[in-house]
């Protein structure tokens, strides 16, 4: 049975917006009929399933497939694609690279326990999605993408569960990545699990400093 559930996030910064809807349970097939708009796909340069970085550009090692390598795979790993969707224009995108992905503990947690993405919004490249071939740019319209960068999450039988739009630090990342990879999603809203997140005893604050608080 279907039902959905909003994705909340804390606003570490004025730039991040995160509101998603997620579909927990019984997921939505993607819409049959798809209209031509801005999407996603291979951001950079595709080899054999894996994306390049372009000459002189430093990215993290995260190790980016190209959606349709990424469904196959996530298929056969049972594991979730997460997908950052993105434009050559956009300077959020850019930052999100430096300042999220760049993370050693963002790019073991990806690889770790999903299939990444990396999807260029206005490519015109062609995949099997579904039942039908589409472009990047006809399923990010069916996916409601018109924000970048977004994060497309996908269960491993590539149905539809969340898209997080904006910009996130790489805590804020890490929190989001947890809920889906550690199997949260499945039994719980976003906003009951970060609930639970911020109810947690502090542990790495000082004994005075604690003590001291009002």
């Amino acid at each position: 049975m279907e039902f959905p559930t909003w994705i909340a996030m804390r606003v570490r910064t004025a730039f991040v917006l995160f509101l998603a809807s997620i579909v927990a349970g019984g997921l939505a097939v993607f819409a049959a009929a798809l209209v031509s708009d801005a999407s996603f796909a291979a951001s950079k340069t595709v080899k054999g399933g894996k994306v390049a970085a372009p000459a002189g550009e430093a990215t993290p090692e995260v190790h980016w497939r190209d959606l349709g390598a990424a469904l196959t795979e996530a298929k056969s790993s049972n594991k979730i694609i997460v997908a950052d969707v993105y434009t050559d224009w956009c300077g959020w995108c850019r930052r999100m690279d430096r300042d999220t992905y760049s993370k050693p503990e963002v790019q073991a947690y990806l690889d770790k326990s999903f299939v990444p993405v990396k999807l260029n919004a206005e490519a015109a490249t062609r995949v099997h999605y579904a039942s039908g071939e589409y472009s990047y740019r006809e399923l990010a319209a069916g996916f409601g993408i018109n924000s970048y960068p977004t994060t497309l999450f996908l269960a491993p039988d590539g149905k539809h569960l969340a898209s997080a739009p904006g910009y996130m630090k790489a805590e804020d990342f890490l929190s989001v990545l947890r809920y889906f990879g550690d199997g949260h999603y499945k039994n719980q809203s976003f906003k009951e699990y970060e609930d639970q997140l911020d109810q947690a005893p502090a542990t790495d604050a000082p004994t005075d400093a604690r003590k001291d608080a009002p």
